[in-house]
């Protein structure tokens, strides 16, 4: 199983994936309450009750007409149709941007999915790597161990140093069987991420040679960081946001424009000697604040404020994600030099151990010098381990630096776009 296979399946069925794909339609239930729209209403309105005392009025011969009936009802039936709505066109747009900050949102938890599968990923290679050294550091420690009985048997080595052979075979076994716990447990920690059974097989292919891990380690510095003030979240939330803010300036400035509506209703009540029981209306409204107190200067003023806000958190962001880019990239090449670096080390410490253990095969060196080579060794190889994770975790911020995600990512929750988003 791939990085990009695990990925895959992480965002089609684990929980944090299904949660994210909830959290995102409920918020858009939520934010559609708020939709700006020219669409009629309907509301019908039922009441009754009992008043007194009854009055009439002096009708036809021996007849009362009744002026205040004792129980009345009514039933009216309304509907409202705006004609004309100032600033339709700005709301519009202000829910387009909220929209699309709920996509945005339902991005960063996908991309907060795939960073997660990728660490443990790491982590797992990490461990196969410590489980492997281990195997090795074991079975050197059984072949020092057998070499040893074998000269004291020849009668070239002391039994003191079977001793110290057994002593080194124990702690190489109690380190081979922490790594294999080690390893049990970051297979475990994937098939959670994954949504699976904790207990299934996990199997992980890696290139041969970790530089070529990630591909982005071999991407201009300045085309990444393009990218980078293109795509980071964090850069492409505040854009959103300001455009909802200009948006908001223009409704602030609008608020104490006209507004034109068609209003219709039917009545249904019981009758009286000046009220028919069946009412009908249609009239238009225009209603028109003359004072507001001065809210509409107050609230374009604090959304202009609002709008410099955001530009100003835009031009930190962009400069922040710049230095994350040289950060990043000055990290791939101090890995880069040390996976050289311990490559020589690893091979100068086995060459060494090799000789030292030909010494003491020849009663030219002690067991104390094998055990302090081979313990150099094992150091060497953690080196290079250390190094080759270094690389791994610095190419990955790398792509973090620039916003890059996985293209699973992108055919499930492509970036959300808004209109005048980059100016």
């Amino acid at each position: 199983m791939s990085v990009s296979d695990a990925i895959s399946e992480a965002l089609t069925i684990s929980p944090l994936a299904r949660a994210a794909r909830f959290d995102r339609d409920a918020a858009l239930a939520r934010n559609g309450k708020d939709r700006p729209s020219a669409r009629p209403t309907m509301q019908a309105v039922a009441s009754g009750g009992v008043q007194g005392p009854r009055v009439t009025y002096p009708g036809a011969p021996r007849s009362d007409t009744t002026v205040l009936p004792e129980e009345v009802g009514r039933l009216d039936l309304i509907i409202e149709q705006p004609l004309y709505h100032a600033g339709a066109r700005p709301a519009r747009q202000r829910f387009d941007a909220q929209t699309a900050l709920v996509d945005l949102e339902y991005r960063k938890a996908l991309s907060a999915i795939a960073v997660t599968v990728r660490k443990l990923f790491v982590d797992l290679r990490r461990a196969e790597s410590a489980a492997r050294i281990a195997q090795d550091g074991a079975d050197a420690a059984q072949r020092y161990y057998d070499l040893v009985q074998h000269l004291i048997d020849a009668g070239s080595a002391r039994p003191v140093d079977l001793q110290t052979a057994n002593g080194q075979l124990a702690n190489a076994k109690a380190g081979l069987a922490e790594a294999e716990s080690g390893l049990k447990l970051a297979k475990l920690a994937i098939n959670q991420a994954l949504g699976r059974p904790l207990n299934s097989a996990v199997s992980i292919t890696f290139p041969a040679n970790e530089s070529d891990v990630y591909d982005g380690q071999r991407v201009p510095i300045d085309e990444a960081i393009s990218t980078a003030q293109d795509h980071r979240p964090e850069i492409v939330e505040l854009q959103i946001e300001l455009a909802a803010a200009k948006s908001g300036v223009t409704l602030a400035r609008l608020q104490s424009q006209p507004n034109l509506v068609a209003r219709g209703q039917v009545t249904e009540q019981t009758p009286s000697a000046f009220v028919h029981e069946h009412y009908a209306s249609a009239m238009l409204e225009i209603k028109l604040p003359i004072l507001d107190n001065d809210k509409t200067r107050l609230d374009t003023r604090e959304a202009e404020a609002h709008v410099k806000r955001l530009e100003a958190l835009i031009e930190q962001a962009k400069s922040g994600a710049v230095l994350d880019i040289v950060n990043a990239v000055e990290r791939i090449q101090v890995a880069k030099g040390r996976i050289d670096a311990a490559k020589v080390q690893v091979a100068a410490s086995a060459a060494a151990e090799t000789a030292t253990i030909t010494a003491y095969s020849v009663g030219r060196a002690t067991a104390v010098d094998v055990q302090s080579a081979s313990r150099e060794l094992k150091l060497a190889k953690e080196k290079q381990t250390d190094a080759n994770i270094d690389l791994l975790n610095a190419g990955e911020e790398f792509l973090q630096a620039q916003g890059t995600v996985p293209v699973q990512i992108d055919q499930i929750a492509p970036l959300p776009v808004v209109q005048d988003r980059k100016k």
